[in-house]
């Protein structure tokens, strides 16, 4: 369990940018002490700052062990760490290479990062959110890898999530719609392809990183202490909406 009269502690991978630095934000705003881990680690207030390419699993299990002692145990950890193809191709057009490497940072990396850091969360019966899209159940035309790595992100939380929740240990993912980052950037820095996309938003704009982030820190808080297996939809109804259009 948490160390008597310490802070929780968090680990946050994809910590130097979007909703992974947010999540570094909010963590520290409730106490928590923090470590970050990204493949190029920026300036950013946390209690630990490591460098971790989450594709290489020996590299992950390394990080991982290194912030745990830093931290002296781990309560909670969000895996925020990913990636998005830079320009849409269908299945017949998509090279080899950008597949393997979309799926290697995605959905290996999320193995990667949840099996190395199992072992602490079962020592204090800690949470874990992993970071999906509603890509994997909504894909777009052009999309495939990222669709199908992200589906599997979710697959790897509920399968996680039952085999662990004997230990004390709950697994949790969320699947974000449109989020205003850098990886979106392509598309939302567009003013009349943002105008498109959010005006099928029902609540009428682009997530920011601060909106997920709030969802993950409360599925790892006491307050979410009975969930475990879920996805949460973080998206401002875009996928119900979708789906309302279609029927």
């Amino acid at each position: 369990m948490t160390a008597v009269g310490g802070p929780r502690r968090a680990l946050v991978t994809g910590a130097a940018s979007g909703v992974g630095r947010a999540c570094v934000a909010a963590l520290r705003e409730r106490s928590y002490a923090v470590a970050a881990l990204d493949l190029e680690p920026a300036d950013m207030e946390a209690d630990h700052i490591g460098s971790c390419d989450v594709s290489d699993i020996e590299g992950v299990t390394a990080a991982v062990e290194e912030a745990r002692a830093a931290l002296g145990g781990l309560d909670a950890a969000a895996h925020c760490a990913g990636i998005h193809p830079e320009r849409a191709a269908n299945l017949h057009e998509l090279d080899p290479q950008t597949w393997e490497r979309i799926v290697a940072v995605n959905l290996t990396g999320s193995y990667a990062f949840t099996r190395a850091v199992l072992p602490a969360l079962i020592e204090t019966r800690g949470a874990l959110v992993l970071v999906a899209s509603i890509s994997g159940s909504q894909p777009r035309p052009g999309t495939a890898a990222y669709a199908a790595s992200k589906a599997g992100v979710t697959a790897l939380a509920r399968a996680a999530a039952l085999e662990y929740a004997h230990l004390g240990v709950r697994v949790n993912s969320v699947s974000p719609g449109w989020i205003d980052t850098a990886m979106a950037a392509a598309a939302l820095g567009r003013p009349s392809t943002r105008e498109r996309i959010e005006r099928d938003i029902p609540a009428g704009r682009a997530a920011t990183p601060e909106d997920v982030a709030s969802v993950i820190v409360w599925l790892l808080s006491d307050e979410a202490r009975y969930v475990t297996g879920a996805d949460i939809v973080v998206d401002g109804g875009l996928a119900i909406s979708a789906l309302a259009q279609r029927s």
